[in-house]
């Protein structure tokens, strides 16, 4: 049989053919409950502190996002604002007067034109124009102011 080390070499004892395995000494002990502590406790903390900034980085973009719409609703305001100062009919007339030289008019005619005009009326005023009726001569009159006032 062969001799064993202690130190640096085991042979399981059931099998001779076996390659032996190195032993773990004190140090690689160490370094093995160095690297679990640091998967198990260090990793899951630097996630979580990483995790923290995100969340105080995200405040600060969502801070700077509710002081600019609050500039926009602001701005908005104060659109609105001189919308309803332009629409103001006092101020409309005023430009008109002062900037643009307009005037009132001194005197306003209205003619109200129907577009169906009833055929009767035509009918009868034509046949009354051939018997040279007085009607028909109140017609024509008619006719001739109504022209008038379209020029």
């Amino acid at each position: 049989m062969r001799e064993e080390s202690t130190n640096s070499t085991y042979i399981n004892p059931g099998s001779e053919s076996r390659r032996a395995v190195p032993e773990v000494s004190q140090t690689g002990k160490i370094v093995i409950i160095m690297a679990l502590i640091f998967c198990l406790i260090i990793l899951p903390m630097a996630v979580i502190i990483s995790q923290s900034l995100r969340i105080v980085n995200l405040n600060y973009q969502l801070e700077r996002l509710e002081d600019s719409l609050s500039e926009v609703q602001q701005e908005n305001g104060e659109l609105e604002r001189t919308i309803a100062e332009k629409r103001n009919l006092d101020r409309i007339e005023r430009v008109a007067r002062e900037d643009l030289n307009m005037v009132e008019a001194e005197k306003t005619t209205r003619l109200a034109l129907y577009e169906d005009t009833p055929h009767s009326e035509l009918d009868y005023a034509s046949a009354d124009q051939e018997s040279s009726s007085w009607f028909s001569n109140i017609w024509r009159g008619v006719r001739r102011a109504a022209a008038a006032t379209l020029d």
